[in-house]
């Protein structure tokens, strides 16, 4: 049996880097236990939250007019920002990433008005900040 000297560093670095290697495969292993969801399921739902209006995480307040039941766009989207922005798109994507668990929008044909000058402004395509969607999405 050997005592280790307090000033002997480089072994309990050693150390800690196998107790680092040991417990590196467990990360994610919180993962176990979590809803799967298809990307379809999870598009489906959203429809009926943003036809609804939902609080959109730190995008704003997003409501959809109506949807596209083959393609489940959403079609008349609004979308009023936490900073007092207002945009207004034509169409919506719904893109869920399976790889991050995550959901952005891709509008289409947009129109801004800038909340102090109220100048317009169009675009052909945004696209939202992701949210996380609290699932395991899976294909």
């Amino acid at each position: 049996m050997f005592a280790l000297h307090p000033s002997d560093t480089s072994l309990m670095r050693h150390c800690a880097f196998i107790a680092i290697a040991l417990l590196v495969p467990l990360v994610g292993c919180d993962r176990i236990g979590t809803e799967q969801r298809t990307a379809y399921q999870l598009k489906k739902d959203y429809v009926d939250s943003f036809m609804r209006g939902i609080e959109f995480g730190l995008n704003g307040y997003v409501k959809a007019q109506d949807w596209d039941s083959r393609s489940l766009d959403l079609i008349g989207l609004t979308l009023e920002t936490n900073e007092g922005m207002l945009l207004r798109a034509e169409r919506a994507e719904i893109v869920i990433n399976v790889h991050r668990d995550t959901l952005a929008l891709n509008l289409f044909e947009v129109t801004s008005a800038d909340p102090v000058s109220g100048e317009l402004t169009t675009r052909s395509s945004v696209i939202t900040p992701e949210i996380t969607l609290g699932v395991d999405a899976i294909p």
